[in-house]
């Protein structure tokens, strides 16, 4: 599939700057895989998995992935199952991945709505098939300052007027390889509607509205934007699927996260928190500084 189109989130609204890494190797049964160290999924026996949240978890503050994050995943993917889970796009995480030379064998992208293998090969998908109408005329009543539909390669943009400077930012930057669409019916499949707000607390309370008054949708807050797919979907409802797709018992899968559409995800699991968002620390098994440290903890 073409590589096209960016993230959805807030941390995405200025791509990270890259730094240079040693230059990736095939892999060595399938020769298609991204990493440089890592073996392929098939090659992997007494597996543990491993899920982190990328934006703010695995890319910080400044949206630099810290080296020794990065070597730590390496170590871990040569034996162990690896793989990214966020509100991001598909193609985002695939063009992370590449350009930091992290190995993964699945993205679970959209929240849940949508996980691929390393391969790019949809495994599980859960689009928006409701009626939407409804949603849209009060979205575009809020105090959000953009409402954007995105689909699996295509993105249908929306915003109130006047538009906002951070807005603007975020179009120029996230959506300029982005395939753009003028209606959402055009788009391939909608998997989820991403929505920046003012500020976290209005983003709170818009979700909250969402989840109470369409029932056949789900809204989680992170920071200032709102992640708004097909009810059901969350990032812990996808873990029964990927034990029994890679045949690893519960109490083998670790995940990391940071904010509040994680919550579920470190209660349903051996979850770890990044040390900050108190409402989520109080749900972790162990509070970290960083990927590389939580890595540690189940390497020891």
């Amino acid at each position: 599939s073409p590589l096209a189109g960016f993230s959805m989130s807030h941390a995405l609204i200025c791509e990270p700057e890259l730094p240079s890494y040693q230059q990736k190797s095939s892999c060595l049964t399938c020769n298609q895989c991204y990493s440089p160290v890592g073996r392929c999924i098939l090659q992997k026996k007494e597996k543990l998995m491993f899920l982190s949240d990328f934006d703010g978890t695995l890319s910080l503050g400044n949206h630099i992935v810290k080296e020794k994050d990065i070597m730590a995943i390496r170590a871990f993917a040569t034996s162990h199952v690896f793989g990214l889970i966020s509100g991001r796009d598909p193609i985002s995480l695939m063009l992370v991945c590449q350009k930091y030379h992290i190995p993964y064998d699945v993205l679970v992208c959209f929240n849940g709505a949508l996980i691929i293998d390393l391969h790019g090969d949809i495994l599980y998908e859960q689009p928006i098939t409701c009626d939407i109408d409804a949603f849209l005329c009060d979205i575009k009543c809020s105090n959000a300052y953009t409402y954007h539909a995105v689909g699996y390669h295509n993105v249908c943009l929306g915003y109130r007027e006047p538009l906002h400077e951070a807005s603007l930012a975020f179009e120029k930057v996230q959506f300029e390889k982005f395939h753009k669409v003028s209606n959402i019916s055009k788009l391939d499949k909608l998997y989820m509607f991403t929505c920046e707000f003012p500020d976290e607390d209005h983003a709170l309370r818009y979700a909250q509205h969402i989840n109470e008054v369409f029932p056949a949708l789900h809204t989680s807050a992170n920071k200032r934007f709102i992640d708004v797919t097909k009810k059901g979907v969350t990032k812990g409802n996808v873990l029964p699927f990927l034990a029994s797709y890679y045949d690893i018992d519960n109490h083998h899968i670790y995940t990391i996260g940071d904010s509040y559409n994680d919550i579920d995800l470190i209660q349903n699991s051996y979850g770890f928190a990044i040390i900050g968002n108190q409402a989520l620390m109080k749900h972790a098994k162990k509070c970290v500084h960083d990927v590389s440290e939580a890595l540690a903890f189940i390497k020891s």
